[in-house]
């Protein structure tokens, strides 16, 4: 996995994922870190969707991602999820 060199933040790939949205979500944290809320509003914008929905596009991308050596991890005093390497996320946890 390709890191940066000045933060040593992980580089995610170019992943085509099935499923426009969990796309969204993929793009959306492969630029930064985002709030539930902030991905729910740039995902969904102003359209009623249910609350949660956008915790079940983050627990699918998981697995989506989980070929690929990645995951979306949140820690439970940043508030904010973001991309990490499956090994790394497990040696922490």
């Amino acid at each position: 996995m390709k890191r940066c060199p000045c933060c040593g933040q992980v580089i995610p790939p170019d992943i085509v994922l099935p499923g426009p949205v969990a796309q969204r979500v993929y793009n959306l944290l492969r630029s930064a870190p985002h709030t539930a809320h902030q991905l729910r509003e740039l995902v969904y914008g102003r359209r009623a969707i249910a609350h949660n929905s956008i915790y079940a596009e983050i627990k699918f991308l998981r697995r989506q991602l989980a070929a690929y050596g990645l995951t979306v991890n949140h820690p439970p005093r940043c508030g904010e999820y973001y991309l990490e390497e499956l090994h790394a996320h497990r040696r922490t946890a």
